[in-house]
């Protein structure tokens, strides 16, 4: 009986060290917060101090959803949104105060191991800039000759205007009634989706030739007739093709190449634009406008935090 007696004693001595240095249960603020969201008319809040990793003061008040009783908890989940943009600019301003950055770093500096595969641009890129949101712009933009072109520039990005569906009575950069209205579906859009349902279940079928020719005749191309003897993936090809022209600026193509899984490459090139010098002859003078970026992620939608928050069971989309 003695050695089982000396092991329950070093047992319940261990059970009472433990307990004596386990970590205090944090302050309770919860009546400093109360005042706080009476005088700035919130639902409610919650604050927490943490010092040295531990938990040392928590406090919550109000309610989870405006003109709802249901209480806030010290358990609930919150999206803090943006509020790491301030947190993040504090702790860079610790580590300059410590000496372990300084405002006039750069990224290049900062990570030279990553340097090599940085964008070039932003090698030189500093702590300043980043924290302070700096794109590059002139403070006065009428006095930069690039900045005060685009800054005085009236028409579109791209110098393109659209002129389908458009009444050809009215004028450009006018205001003007019209009868004609946009059509919610037309005909050949019905077409084209008959057309890419039964090739995807039968194949390239006689009444999904004949679907395409008709949008093909009715648009006046010579021939309209398609080749034969198209295998099934052929045909998705021409399918493809034929709703990026017929159903151009009719708002499908955004969802159609992430239906057909092929974003990563139609949505990935550069954006162009045409300007027109009309001088003794018109010339015309292509130039970039801006870098499309379409990654995976991007197929779906991500769910929102706040319904991610309502059950452990529900994940978030992949690569978000």
């Amino acid at each position: 009986m003695k050695p089982v007696l000396a092991i329950t004693l070093a047992a319940l001595c261990l059970v009472a060290a433990a307990v004596h240095a386990a970590s205090p249960p944090p302050k309770d603020v919860s009546s400093l917060l109360a005042p706080i969201i009476q005088k700035y008319d919130i639902p409610g809040m919650a604050a927490a101090v943490v010092r040295d990793g531990e938990l040392v003061a928590l406090g919550v008040a109000g309610v989870r959803t405006r003109g709802k009783p249901e209480r806030i908890a010290a358990a609930d989940r919150f999206h803090i949104g943006s509020d790491t943009k301030a947190m993040t600019a504090m702790l860079c301003g610790i580590l300059v105060d410590e000496g372990k950055l300084k405002w006039n770093q750069t990224l290049g500096e900062t990570f030279p191991e990553l340097k090599k595969s940085m964008h070039p641009q932003y090698q030189s890129v500093t702590l300043e800039q980043l924290l302070t949101h700096r794109a590059g712009a002139p403070g006065d933009l009428t006095k930069d000759a690039l900045w005060a072109k685009l800054w005085q520039y009236k028409g579109t990005p791209t110098g393109l205007y659209i002129y389908k569906m458009m009444d050809p009575t009215l004028i450009n950069n006018s205001l003007g009634t019209t009868t004609r209205c946009l059509p919610l579906m037309r005909y050949a859009e019905i077409l084209l989706n008959f057309a890419e349902a039964t090739n995807e279940a039968s194949g390239p079928t006689s009444e999904v030739y004949q679907s395409i020719e008709a949008i093909r005749q009715r648009a006046g191309l010579r021939p309209y007739q398609l080749p034969t003897g198209l295998t099934q993936d052929q045909m998705r090809e021409v399918i493809h093709t034929e709703r990026r022209l017929e159903l151009a600026y009719e708002g499908f193509r955004f969802f159609d190449v992430r239906r057909w899984l092929v974003a990563e490459q139609t949505d990935n090139l550069q954006m162009h634009g045409m300007e027109v010098d009309r001088g003794a002859t018109v010339v015309y003078k292509p130039f970039n406008v801006r870098k499309h970026q379409f990654t995976k992620a991007m197929y779906l939608w991500p769910i929102p935090l706040k319904e991610i928050a309502k059950s452990p069971e529900l994940q978030q989309n992949p690569l978000y």
